[in-house]
């Protein structure tokens, strides 16, 4: 290293050093004159211990002040400072803070108010003028519980609360341990009591809507509705036992509809509503099922007539014949049936007077069938059994 520049660098440490010395100089002359100074108090002496070294970095950094070319940014200061604890206020704040917090809301189950559920919370809010969330700490009390520990859960919830009165109590803190008034609300729990609904759907045969000795139950199911915002909603299905009963209950207060479904052979009864009070009480309700068909009907065969007596004799057997006239004469209504030599059956079938009769499928039938009973009339209502009918036709070959 050559003589110049050896120059160089000493030039560049005396120009760190000298104002480092000037600095430490006037740092502890500060010091010294306030240790001096004979009415100083033990307070203001831990007072000058402590600012001893802010002295010495404020002439350091006085001394060191015309190195620096840029002056600091004062936005981007701020920002940091904001940044290193952006919700807790200033320690000067915070110690001159008397005033205590306030509890602004609290929602959940209303003061004096009876509920008709047991699962809840209590969603709090608080205010304070100095301390910000989450700084703010609250406890609660529920009945003769103990106080909980401080937290930040502004939303206690409670599960499966017992029926009968209660009280929930609630307090917040600051950051200056300024404590709120203690807000306390008492409700009631009372859990509906459910409605028992029971009840029959049966065959309704004379048609009077009452259930009579003889009528039979129906298995059927029913839709239950409840009514939400103005319309039936489906809710659930009840399904009756053999002998067509059904019973359930219902908790949940509101409307609610209960239809029958649809049958075959049956004209359908109407639905009937109801109203889920919470007060309990049983209702019941019979449902008339009027058939539109017999559940019997009936049987038609053709016996070989070989004597010609128009009756069955024990040793006549069945035989096949092709038409069959049937006709309700009820109804109007008229169909063709082949009878096979195990009968022909209609079950169920429509209510109403029939005419049967036997017709040749053609004029060529005559040399194979001689019709000796050909014609029957018989009568299919809600109390008939399965009618049989027995027509006769000697069969020639």
């Amino acid at each position: 290293m050559g003589k110049n520049s050896r120059g160089v660098a000493h030039v560049i440490l005396l120009a760190i050093f000298i104002p480092i010395a000037i600095g430490l100089t006037l740092a502890f002359k500060t010091t010294f004159d306030k240790i001096s100074s004979p009415s100083t108090p033990d307070s203001e002496e831990r007072e000058i211990s402590r600012s001893f070294f802010g002295d010495l970095l404020e002439g350091v950094g006085g001394a060191l002040a015309p190195l620096s070319t840029q002056e600091p940014d004062a936005e981007s200061a701020t920002e940091s400072e904001q940044a290193t604890s952006p919700d807790s206020a200033s320690a000067k704040d915070i110690a001159g803070d008397t005033t205590p917090p306030t509890i602004t809301q609290m929602t959940g189950p209303a003061d004096g108010s009876t509920i008709s559920f047991n699962s809840f919370g209590f969603p709090i809010k608080a205010s304070d003028n100095v301390s910000k969330y989450p700084n703010i700490w609250v406890r609660v009390k529920f009945d003769s519980d103990s106080w909980s520990g401080w937290s930040t859960n502004f939303s206690p919830y409670y599960n499966n609360v017992s029926e009968g009165s209660h009280s929930f109590s609630a307090q917040v803190k600051d950051e200056a341990g300024n404590l709120s008034s203690i807000v306390t609300r008492t409700f009631t729990v009372q859990l509906p009591k459910p409605l028992s609904i029971s009840g029959q759907t049966f065959s309704d045969n004379n048609n009077n809507s009452i259930k009579d000795s003889g009528e039979a139950g129906l298995k059927i199911t029913l839709a239950l509705y409840k009514k939400e915002g103005g319309n039936w909603v489906y809710n659930q299905t009840i399904r009756t036992d053999d002998q067509g009963n059904f019973s359930f209950q219902l908790s949940t207060i509101g409307s609610y509809q209960l239809e029958p479904n649809q049958i075959t052979f049956y004209d359908k009864p109407g639905p009937v509503e109801f109203t889920v009070d919470g007060s309990g009480g049983s209702k019941n309700y019979m449902f008339p099922y009027y058939p539109t068909s017999s559940q019997s009907g009936f049987i038609i065969y053709v016996f070989n007539d070989k004597n010609e007596n128009s009756a069955r004799d024990s040793n006549e057997e069945y035989i096949h014949y092709q038409n069959v006239d049937v006709t309700n004469t009820t109804t109007g209504y008229n169909w063709k049936a082949g009878v096979g030599v195990d009968g022909f059956d209609k079950i169920p079938a429509d209510y109403g007077n029939y005419e049967v009769e036997l017709v040749p499928q053609d004029s060529s039938w005559a040399y194979y069938y001689k019709i000796t009973k050909g014609k029957a009339s018989f009568t299919i209502s809600s109390t008939s059994s399965t009618v049989t009918i027995e027509l006769g036709a000697h069969k020639l070959y």
